[in-house]
């Protein structure tokens, strides 16, 4: 009756986590880090092929110029994405959720503290006639509870429960 999703969200949906996009790589890369937007481009970008507009927006809101935003490496999966990122292949564009281990072991490391949201997120799914059954606000309201603990949710990605 309930499913996990990633997208825009609409009034059957309620977004969970995945908006925090983090710019991570290998600590070895970059120790320290980069002093300002623009120095990320001195490395390999690397992408999501589901989210290839994220460097555009990342240097967008930076207010950097966004021309070569769409070079570097595509991999179709947050996991290769990450761990290119740790073999020190480049700096990728990950949500903060999916990578709190590998950042906490120390495995990747934020390349400048400058995250941005996401323009998607990961949503839990039902039909609105499901909405009062037991097991599923049971099941919404932990959920909503663990997702809280990884990522703050912004006022306006909650819809009426």
């Amino acid at each position: 009756d309930a499913q996990e999703s990633r997208g825009l969200g609409d009034v059957y949906k309620r977004q969970i986590v995945g908006r925090e996009i983090l710019p991570v790589c290998s600590p070895r890369l970059i120790p320290g880090g980069c002093g300002a937007p623009q120095d990320v481009l001195a490395y390999p970008l690397l992408h999501h092929t589901s989210a290839l507009e994220g460097w555009r927006d990342w240097f967008e809101q930076a207010g950097c110029d966004t021309r070569r935003s769409l070079e570097g490496a595509r991999f179709d999966q947050y996991a290769l994405l990450s761990q290119a990122a740790a073999a020190g292949f480049g700096v990728a564009l990950i949500p903060r959720c999916l990578i709190e281990d590998e950042l906490r072991d120390g495995k990747l490391a934020v390349a400048i503290q400058l995250p941005i949201r996401a323009r998607m997120g990961y949503y839990l799914c039902y039909p609105d006639q499901k909405a009062n059954l037991p097991t599923l606000q049971a099941f919404r309201t932990w959920l909503m509870e663990v997702s809280r603990a990884a990522e703050p949710q912004p006022q306006e990605a909650a819809s009426p429960q």
